[in-house]
């Protein structure tokens, strides 16, 4: 997949920001991080398909995800994360799929109070 310099910079810049804001809550034995690094994984993903001002469904988002999967801080983790054993009736994978950019924030806000981990 390629993007454009300027697209390209933004996603390198906020996968910056984003790792470093990852690396600064993750904890290996906490699952309520890997939810959120399973949050930030979908915002990179959508903030590309919004880039390239694409619909989520469209085919070329399975490349997205895959680019933005390979770039990310914990794959092993987050490819966990993305089994029934962290969503076992796909319901809310499905619901955090469809928040909103701003849902997904509260969402993280709340994981992060959850998990002990200090507040972004």
């Amino acid at each position: 997949m390629t993007l454009s310099a300027n697209n390209q910079q933004t996603f390198d810049e906020a996968l910056a920001a984003s790792t470093e804001q990852i690396n600064s809550f993750y904890k290996a034995d906490n699952p309520k991080t890997h939810y959120i690094l399973f949050l930030e994984y979908l915002h990179l993903s959508k903030m590309i398909a919004d880039l390239k001002e694409m619909d989520y469904n469209d085919e070329e988002m399975q490349e997205i995800t895959e680019y933005v999967f390979e770039r990310m801080p914990h794959k092993e983790i987050l490819a966990n994360v993305m089994t029934p054993e962290y969503f076992p009736d796909a319901t809310e994978m499905m619901r955090y799929m469809m928040m909103s950019p701003e849902d997904q924030e509260q969402e993280k806000q709340k994981l992060l109070n959850e998990s002990g981990s200090w507040n972004v």
